[in-house]
């Protein structure tokens, strides 16, 4: 086989020694080698011996991609023991629950698998979403609220069915900001709605400020993190200029700026992550999805054990659209909270007519604005 010219096939500088990798880096492995499993395990237990907690599992579906589907099983076992023995090595070097070993996924991975293959991969710790990266002006034609519905519908099917862990990625380094992708309103929309889905959110540093892009031609993602309004936006004290841009509107989009004034998107999205930490039906609870009415992402955060309902439950309610829209939000909590007392719990920086704790009727309708959201607590 004539590999020589493939832009896959990695010869390493002085040596003889060759490969076959993705996109010409990462190395294409032979998880039924032994030699390569060891090594590879070998490679792990010096991160973990330096204090490496985190590893990222690349690529899950090349490993089934030309495999009979009777071997498939077996191949994705040879992953699941791989992250067994990587916990089983930390836990032996450490002092009981001292350390949790993450490993983790994304869902681009598993593209190719079979839903039920998924629990072959019980030993993941969680598989980022990352849907949400992908979307756009010019991919949501028809509005971003109609994406994002869509978005979650797959995803909420795909977690539901394989029971893996699901961690929310709205943005990371690979793709423009929230506030360049769509703008600063939509993008603390979209935060405020990742923030109060159920699983572990994973923010992308910035986010919580709705950062744009930076202004630099190069590292637009990966711009200086906008601490104040300094020249080099607090990031150094130093006098010589960062080879990393800044973003253009640093007076306002700053984190010294919005944690003092009276609103803010690091306001809002702060209160949403603590409620998120503190309150389990928040955070790990049932979540019942609206159908998408009017560009208003509608759904209901509650906790359902066997025939009974526990605890507070919660409305999340965002306005995608351009208009006024009145939400019923009782249409996705049970009905046993129809006549529970009801506050408004949370609001984005934009919204005037409720207050935090702000007493309502379960009956009343609410108004949103457009690029308006609402967390109601029911109990």
């Amino acid at each position: 086989l004539d590999v020589k010219d493939n832009p896959n096939y990695i010869v390493e500088e002085g040596k003889k020694d060759a490969y076959l990798a993705y996109d010409g880096k990462d190395p294409i492995l032979d998880w039924s080698n032994p030699a390569v499993k060891k090594s590879i395990f070998e490679v792990a237990k010096s991160f973990i011996d330096m204090g490496v907690d985190g590893f990222h599992v690349d690529r899950i579906g090349e490993l089934i991609k030309y495999l009979p589907k009777s071997e498939v099983s077996t191949a994705l076992s040879m992953i699941n023991d791989f992250i067994g023995n990587i916990r089983d090595y930390a836990n032996s070097t450490e002092t009981p629950s001292s350390r949790e070993i993450a490993v983790f996924s994304s869902l681009s991975d598993f593209t190719r698998l079979q839903e039920s293959d998924g629990l072959n991969l019980s030993n993941l710790a969680y598989v980022i979403d990352d849907s949400v990266t992908k979307l756009n002006n010019e991919s949501c034609p028809n509005g971003i609220a109609q994406c994002l519905h869509s978005t979650l519908i797959t995803s909420f099917k795909w977690f539901n069915t394989t029971h893996l862990p699901h961690a929310w990625q709205f943005t990371n380094y690979h793709v423009s900001r929230l506030s360049t992708r769509f703008d600063k309103a939509t993008a603390t929309l979209l935060s405020f709605v990742q923030l109060s889905l159920p699983g572990i959110i994973e923010m992308y540093y910035g986010q919580e400020l709705s950062l744009e892009d930076s202004t630099g031609p190069e590292n637009k993602f990966t711009g200086l993190m906008q601490w104040n309004s300094s020249e080099y936006r607090g990031f150094t004290a130093g006098s010589q200029k960062s080879f990393f841009s800044t973003m253009l509107n640093y007076n306002e989009d700053n984190f010294q700026t919005q944690s003092t004034g009276y609103r803010s998107p690091l306001k809002t999205l702060k209160a949403v992550a603590k409620m998120h930490h503190r309150d389990y039906n928040f955070a790990l609870g049932e979540t019942q999805l609206a159908p998408l009415t009017q560009d208003v992402i509608l759904f209901g955060r509650f906790y359902q054990s066997t025939n009974s309902f526990n605890g507070a439950a919660y409305l999340i309610g965002a306005n995608f659209g351009t208009s006024d829209v009145e939400i019923d939000g009782m249409s996705v909590l049970p009905d046993n909270y129809m006549a529970a007392t009801a506050e408004i719990a949370i609001v984005t920086p934009n919204v005037d007519k409720y207050l935090p704790r702000d007493k309502i009727s379960s009956f009343d309708k609410i108004v949103l604005g457009p690029k308006q959201g609402v967390i109601i607590k029911v109990q």
